[in-house]
């Protein structure tokens, strides 16, 4: 696999290995054309009271025993920092984003991971996906400094980065592949759009979903670019869905939608797409991330953002990074 394919990142993504080490290193085998020469690194962070690494891979990593470093890392950071550095992000150089969240909460960043891990942290392109009051994934592009990524290399992994955040919550909520009759499967497709099966909660958006079918498919078709692939295949459907492939026993290709709503802090007063629509906004997300992610329009997510803050009696984006951080 030396070609840069983002389809290879997402099926990868989407699978259900038994263990997420063995998930962790099909990613890592998926964005290994993606290598900025000094190797890539993924684990899965668990926040709470402490932090624990629960899974890591890597590849062609030139510092000493990496995993015992990001151990090092979890164990000894507080937690607000480590949770704070692992938040969601998409395609970010470690100077730009680590040392910025450290200098937020008053510490040294780069002499605590000295110190804790015996190395200086090194330098890296990466992007995070997960809930940042439980879980992250984190994906880590080590580098000698921050020109070795192209535009369009970076608007991939913001949509790798979606992608990331909606696979790590979908393991957690199945623990396995779905099939069609599962609780968690709102409506099952043909891989032409056609609708085999919807539960009530998906009848109001089939055209939704038929759309998010088709566009599924073309995003893997032969003459699709890198860039067509992603922007196809985009992280959710109406911020409820994702879309999984099941094969049955005659061998027939099914699409389900699987219900994989983003979790969000339960503020009452909003919907729960406002509730995830302000919840992005307050991890600094832009506008055009957040449409991806959730799968909708972004004049929906300025929609969802206005009635929002007129909800909680907020006025600017920088309210909700403060009302977020809270928590």
């Amino acid at each position: 696999m030396n070609r840069k394919d983002p389809l290879h990142f997402l099926s990868a993504a989407y699978s259900f290995e038994p263990s997420e080490d063995m998930w962790l290193e099909g990613i890592v085998k998926a964005v290994l054309p993606y290598d900025l020469g000094s190797g890539i690194a993924a684990y899965v962070s668990e926040f709470g009271k402490t932090n624990r690494v629960r899974a890591f891979a890597g590849s062609g990593l030139k510092i000493p025993n990496p995993r015992m470093a990001v151990d090092q890392i979890a164990t000894h950071l507080e937690p607000a920092l480590y949770r704070r550095i692992h938040a969601p992000f998409a395609a970010s150089f470690s100077d730009d984003v680590w040392p910025r969240a450290a200098k937020q909460l008053g510490l040294p960043y780069a002499k605590i991971i000295e110190r804790f891990a015996g190395v200086a942290p090194p330098a890296v392109w990466g992007f995070a996906g997960g809930d940042f009051r439980h879980e992250s994934a984190l994906v880590a592009f080590h580098c000698e400094d921050r020109s070795d990524i192209s535009p369009r290399d970076r608007h991939i992994f913001d949509c790798f980065a979606a992608h990331l955040n909606s696979a790590l919550r979908l393991r957690s909520i199945l623990k396995r592949a779905p099939v069609a009759d599962d609780d968690h499967v709102d409506a099952v497709l043909d891989p032409n759009g056609k609708l085999l099966h919807a539960r009530k909660s998906a009848t109001p958006n089939q055209r939704s979903l038929i759309d998010a079918i088709k566009k599924h498919e073309r995003a893997k078709l032969r003459d699709a670019t890198p860039e067509e692939r992603v922007d196809l295949w985009r992280g959710l459907v109406e911020g409820r869905w994702s879309i999984l492939e099941q094969i049955d026993r005659d061998g027939k290709r099914m699409l389900l939608a699987c219900a994989n709503e983003p979790r969000t802090v339960k503020i009452r007063a909003l919907s729960p797409q406002e509730r995830a629509v302000a919840e992005y906004v307050g991890l600094g997300h832009a506008h055009k991330y957040i449409a991806y992610e959730l799968g909708i329009a972004v004049a929906t997510v300025g929609a969802h953002l206005k009635s929002a803050l007129k909800k909680l009696g907020l006025s600017s984006r920088a309210d909700l990074v403060k009302l977020f951080a809270a928590y």
